[in-house]
Order: structure tokens, then sequence, then C-alpha cells
């Protein structure tokens, strides 16, 4: 019983997930979804099912592209692109393929343009700031639109 506590402090403090506490909401994990420039109004469990999936895909990128991420960069993004950019009001920390583990607040996937390949999802990650080295994976963006069309 002892080792099944443990195991789910663990694994509460590595999810994503959101709590709605009306005692102490300052400790609570809150996410924004904005889908092309709007903000997403969804449900709790559409919530969950979509950082499920987000949390799988980044831990799972497996390349990483040499790049220097400007401010001009991120602002082409979300204007000439179909992107998702999660924000979170607590640092998330997650250990990403066999790079590193990385701390950030936001979250910024291109789902069109030139930082998403046939099925391919870049993570460029912030926080606040986004940082260089934005990491991909060579698979997800399909299941990802997917999700996000039917929560829209």
């Amino acid at each position: 019983m002892q080792k099944l506590i443990i195991c789910l402090l663990i694994f509460h403090s590595f999810s994503f997930s959101c709590c709605k506490s009306m005692h102490n909401p300052e400790k609570c994990n809150t996410v924004e979804f904005v889908y092309s420039g709007k903000k997403l109004v969804i449900s709790d469990y559409q919530i969950a099912e979509l950082l499920k999936l987000v949390k799988t895909t980044f831990t799972e990128c497996s390349d990483i592209y040499e790049l220097i991420v400007t401010r001009k960069t991120i602002d082409d993004i979300r204007k000439d692109s179909s992107y998702l950019e999660i924000c979170f009001n607590k640092n998330q920390e997650m250990s990403i393929g066999t790079f590193q583990k990385v701390k950030f607040t936001k979250l910024l996937i291109p789902l069109s343009g030139k930082f998403a390949g046939n099925d391919q999802l870049t993570f460029f990650f912030g926080n606040p700031d986004y940082s260089s080295g934005p990491f991909v994976n060579k698979k997800g963006r399909s299941e990802l639109i997917r999700k996000l069309e039917s929560v829209k």
C-alpha cells in the first residue's frame, strides 16, 4: 500500500494534471490552450487527453534543431502557420528522449509551415522566453491535429 501511494505521488508530481481547488488555487496547475490564435474552451476530460498526447510526443522527441530562436521566429510561426500553444501557470519539468531534462512554462507546436513535416512535430519551449534548439518528434502531427479538430 505504501509503495502504491508513493508511486501515485511521483506520477502526480510529473503529470500535466489540471486541478481546481477552491481552497488554494495558486497551487493548482492550470493550463491555457491557444489553437492558431484562438483560446480553446474545452472540458477537463479534453484537457487531460490533449495533455497526455502532447506529453507523450514531447518526451519521445528524437532530434533537435540547431536553431537560434528569436522573437521573430516565434512571431512568424504565429503569423504564418497553424499552431498549438500551451501555457502553464507553474513550471513543468520533463525528460526529453535521451537529451536532457527541460523546465518550461509554455510550449509552441507548429502544425503547418516549415517546422511541420509529413507527420513531424517541433516543440518550442519557454520559461518564460522561448529557448533555442527546439526538439523534434518525427511522428504525432496527424494525431494531434485530429485531436484538436475534435475539440474545437
